[in-house]
């Protein structure tokens, strides 16, 4: 999400983790990820909550960010990588404590998006710093990902592992592992959101209100989801249904 959309807050809260059954969070949600048979949710109260799906109720309740949190990611033992307006990326087991695992450094602004590759052996952060990151998970070494012009704003891997990142600078850009990066398409405006479908397209939400679907080859068709900016994503597993969530708070399945 460009800078101008988002509200963040910059109190400090101490880290705390508690079991809570009827949490809330206390402010809009950013952020949701499902890892094995745990939903996680983040938001502008800067608390990251593990949810029972069963149950409707909170395993556990995290303030451990020093700021909001706007993203959240699986991690391959059952967990959540989150990050946010700090810059730092947390790695939580599958009950988290009051700390993470683990944390991973090298953001200087905040982070809008993470992205676990299909091996679960990457972890890929998008940011305002102009910059995203390839993280190797068992080691948390990364590999940075330089050439937007402003914030990055989105992250994905295609089905093939290569990382798609898009931007405020309008473009979709690929990160081949041997090569510089290509920039599959461009469009003149920012670029919210970024999600990648099982054929290898990628699917990115502008300010405009629109929906695009980008092909391996560059091709786009575009969907009208309305004349709000898109700033959410997700689709079913196998591509057949995309959803499209805009600030005007309507969600539209496509």
């Amino acid at each position: 999400m460009i800078r101008p959309l988002v509200l963040l807050t910059t109190l400090l809260v101490a880290p705390a983790a508690a079991q809570a059954p009827e949490a809330v969070h206390g402010g809009p949600v950013r952020a949701l990820a499902v890892s094995g048979e745990a939903l996680a949710s983040a938001g502008f109260d800067q608390s990251m909550i593990v949810w029972d799906p069963a149950t409707g109720r909170a395993r556990a309740v995290v303030r451990w960010h020093a700021g909001a949190v706007n993203a959240l990611a699986p991690l391959p033992e059952g967990g959540f990588a989150s990050a946010g307006e700090d810059g730092r990326i947390a790695l939580w087991p599958a009950r988290p404590g009051s700390q993470p695992a683990r944390v991973l450094e090298g953001h200087s602004e905040p982070v809008a998006a993470l992205a676990l590759s299909p091996d679960g052996r990457h972890l890929a952060s998008a940011a305002w710093d102009g910059t995203a990151r390839l993280w190797t998970l068992a080691t948390g070494e990364a590999r940075v990902l330089e050439g937007h012009r402003g914030n990055v704003n989105g992250v994905a891997f295609r089905p093939d592992g290569i990382v798609a990142t898009a931007g405020f600078d309008g473009t979709i850009r690929l990160w081949p592992e041997a090569d510089g990066p290509k920039t599959l398409a461009e469009f003149g405006f920012p670029v919210n959101t970024l999600a990648a479908l099982p054929d290898g397209t990628l699917a990115a939400g502008g300010v405009d209100g629109m929906l695009r679907l980008v092909a391996p080859d560059g091709g786009v068709r575009e969907v009208q989801v309305g004349a709000r900016p898109v700033v959410a994503l997700a689709a079913t597993p196998d591509g057949a249904t995309l959803a499209a969530g805009s600030l005007a708070g309507s969600v539209t399945l496509w």
